[in-house]
């Protein structure tokens, strides 16, 4: 015997509390025991939550134990551990009708991870892929680079599910080193490898055809470079309006010194500032009939004066 205390249970029996710590550890570890009851010959009073973990103080490994399964019993089917091996924490499977729905984060390593096939998270692969994956695909570390894969646009042969990569020019036709012909952009696997007026490679399962992506992806770049070329069109006549600005903005001011020189008129009240009334005949100075003896504001003036 050890030291002695009431135990906080019904029956308030009294009983060593080292033996007893040494009894709730093992019908925890050994029986996945979470009403633990107590020793006294034909009592059946349990021991309390509290009491449980006072006793279970020093033994963490039988603790942690205890939480996981009073979470079990707590959640039922809705609850899933983490999968990352260095984690296996507990935790509430998220309700379907979330938007992110199978994801789910772990809140003791933050990692993610599928709570419907209840792996970590295989990113680019669906629930269904996943499942129909060999078994030497399904590690941790394959889903990971099947998700990699997703990313890049790889695909899997459909027969020996090896990844393959191709030459983003070529056309959709493959053949695995295994020797199964496939199309690379929906991977069914070819009827026959048989020439035909349609495909030199055989007859596909699919009606993706050989060139309709590089077709496509050269239409796109062709549109990319004419937008390309006519955004820069546009900065040029833009950069050549502000050079135009500047110009006249400085021969305005030479102009204004010139007569303040000769007139001895204020500076200000010859060179026009922003508050002055706009021109009527043209929104910009370079488009004024009047140039820069126009007495009114402009438009590109009012900006050449932010900037300056």
């Amino acid at each position: 015997g050890g030291d002695w205390g009431e135990v906080e249970a019904a029956c308030g029996h009294m009983c060593c509390f080292a033996c007893v710590a040494t009894f709730v550890g093992h019908g925890v570890l050994d029986d996945g025991k979470v009403e633990i009851e107590c020793v006294e010959i034909g009592c059946s009073a349990v021991f309390s939550e509290a009491n449980v973990e006072r006793l279970l103080a020093d033994n963490e490994k039988a603790l942690e134990r205890y939480h996981r399964l009073q979470a079990e019993r707590l959640m039922g089917d809705r609850l899933v551990f983490c999968p990352q091996a260095t984690c296996r924490s507990p935790l509430e499977k998220p309700d379907a009708s979330d938007p992110d729905y199978p994801k789910a984060q772990c809140p003791a390593c933050m990692k993610t991870m599928c709570a419907e096939c209840k792996v970590v998270w295989h990113s680019g692969t669906t629930c269904e892929q996943y499942q129909k994956l060999p078994t030497h695909l399904k590690a941790p570390e394959d889903v990971e680079l099947l998700g990699l894969a997703g990313r890049e646009g790889w695909r899997q042969c459909p027969r020996c599910q090896i990844l393959i990569s191709r030459n983003p020019d070529g056309c959709t036709f493959m053949k695995c080193r295994c020797g199964a012909p496939f199309c690379y952009t929906c991977g069914e696997e070819y009827v026959h490898e048989s020439s035909t007026a349609e495909n030199d490679h055989g007859k596909p399962r699919c009606q993706c055809g050989l060139w309709k992506e590089v077709e496509a992806r050269g239409a796109a770049e062709v549109a990319a470079a004419a937008a390309a070329g006519a955004a820069g069109r546009e900065a040029g006549d833009a950069r050549r309006a502000r050079e135009e600005v500047e110009r006249m903005m400085q021969e305005r001011i030479y102009w204004t010194r010139l007569v303040q020189g000769r007139k001895g008129t204020p500076f200000r009240k010859v060179f026009r500032q922003p508050d002055t009334a706009p021109c009527r005949k043209s929104d910009t100075l370079a488009g004024c009939p009047y140039g820069r003896r126009c007495f009114n504001m402009h438009r590109d003036e009012i900006l050449w004066h932010q900037a300056n």
